[in-house]
């Protein structure tokens, strides 16, 4: 925990802390609740250049700051952790695409004042020594290495944005090879990317992933952490797992930008690896 000062400080020293080993880094206290909404998004915005290129968040309107914020949504609409105030279960940001992007900020406008709304954080790398104690596990972060999962893309999203729009993403969960994330994962768009690929719901893969749920729920040491008005969390979203607890406040308010190492077209970005239509047709 620090303060923002010089971007290009804050740009060095985060790179350097990162090769030591750090997935994440909480500010405290950088004072941007002074300034205008229009002025605070610039200064988010800035920080986030200074940490690499900021990605849109959806193929359509090409937002870079998104809302992390509940809201209300049409029946049938598969929504992301970021739309909604239940628990959010330990995952990586954009898991669902073909290239997630490597970093990712969160700006807290206003925290819940329920107590509830805490980040969960998880380093990857523990969790694969943990699944290595065991020869169960050791297979299981084989098949976990080399078997593709379908992750389905959150309907705002995909394309077309719309409830009938179903789209997957097949890969790995773990890969060690360099510019791949070392972990993509979360249940959920697992799930329902198995709905749509039954083909690849393995027994293998089940029970590999019963092993990496237990050994979330039960062997690896998890961070909670309440971040408080006008703080800012920085991850490596390719080297740790995140979440949430549950909250009741429905004026809690995050900001979230995402950032590549390398600029990233929308248009390449986008493409998932696998689509089908709502009535199961490629």
């Amino acid at each position: 925990m620090s303060e923002i000062s010089d971007l290009k400080v804050l740009n060095q020293n985060v790179k350097a802390l990162r090769k030591e080993g750090y997935c994440a880094f909480i500010f405290d206290e950088i004072e941007l609740q002074s300034f205008s909404e229009r002025d605070r998004s610039k200064l988010i915005y800035a920080i986030s250049l200074a940490l690499g290129y900021p990605t849109p968040t959806d193929p359509r309107q090409g937002k870079l700051l998104w809302d992390v914020k509940a809201r209300e949504l049409p029946p049938g609409y598969f929504a992301t952790f970021s739309e909604h105030s239940d628990r959010a279960e330990l995952h990586t940001d954009t898991q669902y695409y073909p290239q997630p992007e490597d970093y990712f900020l969160l700006y807290t406008i206003r925290s819940a004042r329920c107590g509830g709304g805490k980040s969960i954080l998880c380093n990857a790398y523990e969790i694969k020594e943990r699944l290595l104690e065991t020869a169960e596990g050791a297979e299981a972060f084989k098949i976990l290495s080399t078997h593709l999962f379908p992750f389905r893309i959150p309907t705002t999203f995909t394309q077309k944005g719309t409830v009938n729009s179903i789209e997957t993403t097949l890969a790995p969960i773990f890969n060690e090879q360099s510019e791949q994330p070392f972990i993509r994962f979360r249940y959920d768009t697992l799930e329902k990317g198995f709905k749509v690929r039954p083909d690849l719901e393995t027994p293998e893969a089940r029970q590999a992933l019963r092993i990496l749920d237990h050994v979330l729920e039960n062997k690896v040491n998890v961070l909670n952490y309440y971040l408080s008005d006008d703080s800012l969390l920085l991850c490596d979203n390719h080297r740790i797992l995140h979440g949430r607890t549950s909250y009741l406040d429905s004026q809690r308010h995050l900001i979230r930008v995402r950032m590549s190492n390398n600029p990233n077209p929308v248009t390449s970005r986008h493409q998932p690896v696998a689509s089908m239509a709502a009535n199961g047709q490629p």
